[in-house]
């Protein structure tokens, strides 16, 4: 996403992290579908750090505008329109013979997780549109 956001650097973070809660489904359903292929490593995906530091105030330089005429710096949360987050193969302390490291019920505990999370996002979000629609269409109506 480039040029100027309509809402707050949160709700975009919001957005991120959904697309990336998206992206990790696939990747655990992927494991849990390749439990019996031999040699297959359990992938996941890390993506909590960049969304911290992207709404971490207290990190990072700011950009200044020293002039009128100059571009307004960026908001940190622009690391997100960029960064991609990690796809790691997970370290399972127990290898089936065959070489696999799915355990499904790891799997089954992060897809839950995972669902979970999602699911509280989409709500949060949810109420975030209600509070703007009220804003729109009653808010000034007094």
């Amino acid at each position: 996403m480039s040029g100027p956001r309509l809402f707050s650097d949160t709700m975009y973070a919001f957005e991120r992290s959904l697309d990336f809660r998206s992206m990790r489904h696939n990747i655990v359903t992927t494991n849990i579908a390749n439990a019996d292929t031999p040699g297959f490593k359990s992938k996941d995906i890390r993506f909590e750090s960049l969304l911290q530091r992207a709404l971490d105030k207290d990190r990072g330089i700011a950009l200044a505008r020293t002039h009128v005429n100059h571009i307004e710096g960026g908001s940190r949360v622009d690391i997100l329109t960029t960064a991609e987050p990690d796809i790691v193969k997970t370290e399972s302390p127990i290898a089936s013979f065959d070489g696999n490291t799915v355990s499904v019920d790891t799997e089954m505990h992060k897809l839950t997780e995972n669902s979970l999370l999602y699911q509280s996002e989409t709500d949060v979000l949810a109420r975030l549109f209600s509070g703007l629609r009220y804003a729109v269409t009653e808010g000034g109506s007094i």
